[in-house]
C-alpha cells in the first residue's frame, strides 16, 4: 500500500483503512458495474469515518468517468463499467481519500462560483461560505456604479474572492 504524498504533506492510512482499502481494490479491479462501486466506495469511505462519504465516492467516481455534475452521475453510473485504466486511476484516488487527504487536492481542481481553481498544498481551499460573501459584496458594488473601485483582499489563500469579483463585477 502507497501513501499518499502532496508536496511535503503525507496522508498515511491506518491499518484498519488499509485493509478496508485492499478489500475495495479486490472490489473495484474485478471490472464492476459502476453503481455498485460508487456504492461500495460510499460504505467503505462511511466504515473508515471519511467526512462526506457519499459525496466524496461521488466526487472520485464522477471523475474517472468524466461526469462531474453530481445530479446525473446515478444515471451514468447505471450505464457504464470501470475500464482497467479508470479502476487503477479509481483505486489510487481512494488511497488518499482514505488517508484523510482532502478530495479537493486529490482531484486537483474545485469549482467556485464560475471559477475552476487548481488546488494542491499549501493552497487554501475555499468554503462554500465563501461564495456568499462574494454575493454580499458584488450586491454591494452594484451601489457603486461610475465609482473607481480598488479592492484589496488580505490573507487570500486561493484567491477566490478576488478572481470571482474580476470575472463577475460589471
Amino acid at each position: 500500500m502507497m501513501m499518499c504524498y502532496i508536496s511535503k504533506t503525507i496522508y498515511k492510512p491506518t491499518a484498519q483503512i488499509a485493509m478496508l482499502y485492499r478489500k475495495m481494490c479486490t472490489k473495484i479491479s474485478g471490472g464492476c458495474h459502476a453503481e455498485e462501486i460508487l456504492n461500495h466506495i460510499s460504505e467503505s469511505f462511511q466504515r473508515a469515518d471519511v467526512s462526506e462519504p457519499g459525496v466524496s465516492a461521488q466526487i472520485l467516481v464522477g471523475e474517472v468517468l468524466g461526469t462531474t455534475n453530481l445530479d446525473i452521475l446515478p444515471n451514468v453510473a447505471k450505464t457504464s463499467y470501470l475500464n482497467t485504466e479508470q479502476s487503477e486511476s479509481l483505486a489510487k484516488m481512494v488511497q488518499c481519500r482514505l488517508a484523510k487527504m482532502p478530495i479537493q487536492y486529490i482531484i486537483g481542481y474545485w469549482q467556485f462560483r464560475e471559477l475552476k481553481l487548481t488546488m494542491k498544498p499549501p493552497v487554501f481551499i475555499p468554503r462554500a461560505e465563501t461564495e456568499g460573501l462574494v454575493d454580499v459584496i458584488l450586491s454591494h458594488l452594484k451601489g457603486l456604479k461610475n465609482t473607481e473601485i480598488n479592492i484589496l483582499e488580505i490573507g487570500c489563500g486561493s484567491g477566490a474572492i478576488s478572481l470571482s469579483l474580476m470575472k463577475e463585477y460589471k
